[in-house]
């Protein structure tokens, strides 16, 4: 694709897709994380779209065999146990920081069986599509744009908070921990090559938060 038509896909993803849940007060998804909505599906597909035109996914299965299942593997519970570390200490400095409250993800959570599932639908649709735009398709097409150097960093920065700010509306804790948590799913999609690790890491913290939002 000439560089033209790759910096006008990168220009329209961004403003269509990464800008608004910048001002979004409190998305659906964060009051019934269960129920599916047409913006789920679409976010789903245009997630698949973009990945399958990146070609990483596909390569990562097809052309690196041992290597990959080798590489997802190390790499799904690294990150998942890093994240839950940085999940448990954002909680401990909230709990400890005077006048500060307990850091929860989720504002309310299933009760019944099929909540759960739904909810387990929705928070992998949730993962992949996060993983797809934000550690695979504008990070990598910056760099193909000619992203290299202090330009490579700044645009990895940029990506990252702007995945983080957009968690504003559970409050700075929240912005701090996608913060912490994006940039370990970047540095697993940029050592694996692949969102495969990054989407099961992601998938996997966001239910067990749900099961420890519910427990307590």
């Amino acid at each position: 694709m000439k560089k033209k038509y790759l910096a006008a896909e990168f220009a329209a993803i961004f403003i269509l897709f990464a800008l608004p849940p910048l001002f979004a007060k409190q998305p659906s998804s964060a009051v019934i994380p269960w129920k599916t909505g047409l913006n789920t599906l679409v976010q789903l597909a245009v997630a698949a779209l973009l990945d399958v035109q990146c070609g990483r996914t596909k390569a990562f299965f097809k052309t690196r065999g041992f290597k990959s299942a080798v590489s997802l593997l190390v790499w799904w519970p690294l990150s998942l146990g890093t994240m839950m570390l940085v999940y448990a200490a954002v909680c401990l400095v909230c709990a400890l920081v005077p006048g500060g409250k307990m850091f929860y993800a989720a504002q309310s959570v299933p009760s019944a069986a099929l909540q759960w599932g739904m909810l387990a639908v929705n928070l992998a649709a949730g993962a992949f599509y996060e993983e797809v735009l934000y550690r695979e398709f504008l990070p990598e097409t910056a760099i193909l744009l000619g992203a290299g150097g202090r330009l490579r960093i700044a645009a990895e920065v940029t990506v990252i908070a702007v995945f983080a700010f957009s968690h504003l509306y559970m409050g700075i804790p929240a912005v701090v921990n996608a913060a912490l948590c994006g940039t370990v799913l970047r540095l697993c999609f940029v050592k694996t090559g692949s969102v495969a690790a990054g989407f099961l890491a992601h998938f996997t913290y966001n239910m067990l938060v749900m099961v420890f939002c519910a427990l307590v």
